[in-house]
């Protein structure tokens, strides 16, 4: 028994929590506040029509490039190391993202997209190595964190822009980075542990390249993504179209995105209860794909309604994609593996299909109808991923529910 102070158990267990949190809240908040203040960027800087749709799909796209690096990072300096790294190379990218021309803006967005990149993929592994007991709780706590900063993000983004400029608005998000680089950067010390090599080894990424239900779950990251990061850019702007004001649509996609929370809360932890988890990613893309349609065909008539409809859909299928990382793996190691491929491959999935192809077919096309539709169809790929993802199977085993 411990006298006059905290168990020493608890106290590691609490800075696990904490550490684990506070790198999840730094993952989605930078890149929801882009959306709601995009006009503001894109005046201010003469950015063209081509020069916005990849400012909206490089973070996309470094998702999967940085993603897939981040064993070699891990390999070098371990799971603590790879934290803090991505923490103080986020807290760089944003303050230059917030700098005085398109080329720091530019510049900022891939360095901090690319720090995002690698604590999406330690998030999974960390829960797999910290808390193998209650992996379905513990995606479900950072996936809410993810969830609630993206919707703090988009909120609070357009009243910060009107008193500070959008420089301020977007620049703000590095506070939160250095806090919780403040609070890995202890780990660091005397921590050889941890290190987790999953290129060039078996088990790695590329034992998983043959394996079926690899590419499903990977498939199914990719194109729930692809809806995601599509809205975060462009949904404000489709509300906007449609004569409602800047303030409301950042409004209503804060509130898209604060649908998440609850879903985040329960859906991981009912699906680890689960011997499968096949109805879920069905359910949960039916929702959302409900929602696109409201917004295809009456963006104005119950705005609330299909931002929360969209939010349901999203926000369950994000955790639910991450906690069959977790399940459909039997190591930390084999869980690196499928998290690097899930999200480095399927993220570049996303950059294909996602916010860049909107931005692009919106263009094209001169109205949202178009781009609406793109992602509605790609909801039925993406059911078809999750049902195939959710069945009863582990990585490298004969039948369901073999190790």
């Amino acid at each position: 028994m411990v006298q006059g102070g905290v168990h020493p158990r608890w106290r590691r267990r609490s800075l696990i929590v904490l550490g684990i949190v506070l790198l999840a809240i730094n993952l989605r908040g930078p890149i929801a506040a882009v959306g709601p203040v995009l006009d503001l960027v894109t005046d201010d800087l003469a950015l063209s029509v081509l020069a916005v749709s990849v400012l909206t799909a490089a973070p996309v796209v470094c998702f999967g490039v940085f993603g897939v690096l981040t064993p070699w990072l891990v390999h070098r300096v371990g799971l603590n190391g790879a934290a803090v790294s991505a923490l103080a190379l986020l807290s760089a990218g944003l303050l230059l993202r917030s700098g005085p021309s398109a080329a720091t803006l530019f510049a900022g967005t891939v360095l901090a997209a690319g720090a995002i990149a690698v604590g999406n993929v330690l998030l999974p592994t960390l829960v797999k190595r910290d808390a193998p007991r209650h992996p379905g709780v513990m995606t479900g706590v950072y996936t809410t964190c993810l969830t609630g900063s993206a919707a703090i993000g988009a909120a609070t983004v357009v009243p910060v822009s009107t008193a500070y400029g959008w420089r301020g608005g977007l620049g703000i998000w590095a506070v939160p980075a250095v806090l919780g680089l403040l609070v890995w950067a202890p780990r660091l010390r005397g921590s050889t542990a941890g290190r987790v090599s999953t290129l060039d080894r078996p088990g790695g990424v590329r034992s998983l390249l043959g394996q079926p239900l690899a590419w499903q779950v990977t498939v199914f990251m990719g194109l729930q993504s692809a809806g995601f990061y599509a809205v975060l850019a462009w949904l404000p702007l489709i509300y906007r179209s449609a004569g409602i004001s800047a303030a409301d649509a950042g409004l209503l996609l804060a509130l898209a995105t604060a649908t998440g929370i609850p879903m985040a809360l329960t859906v991981p932890a009912w699906a680890a209860r689960c011997r499968d988890q096949r109805v879920f990613p069905v359910v949960l893309t039916l929702f959302t794909t409900a929602g696109f349609v409201g917004v295809l065909l009456a963006p104005a008539v119950l705005p609330a309604l299909w931002a929360v409809l969209i939010g349901a859909g999203l926000g369950g299928n994000f955790p639910l994609a991450l906690t069959l990382v977790v399940l459909r793996t039997a190591r930390p190691a084999d869980t690196a593996a499928l998290s690097t491929m899930a999200q480095g491959l399927g993220y570049l999935i996303a950059a294909t299909v996602g916010p860049f192809a909107v931005g692009v077919v919106h263009e094209l096309a001169g109205g949202w109808s178009a781009p609406l539709g793109l992602l509605v169809a790609l909801s039925i790929p993406q059911a078809l991923a999750g049902w195939l993802a959710g069945r009863p199977h582990v990585l490298g085993s004969v039948g369901p529910d073999r190790p």
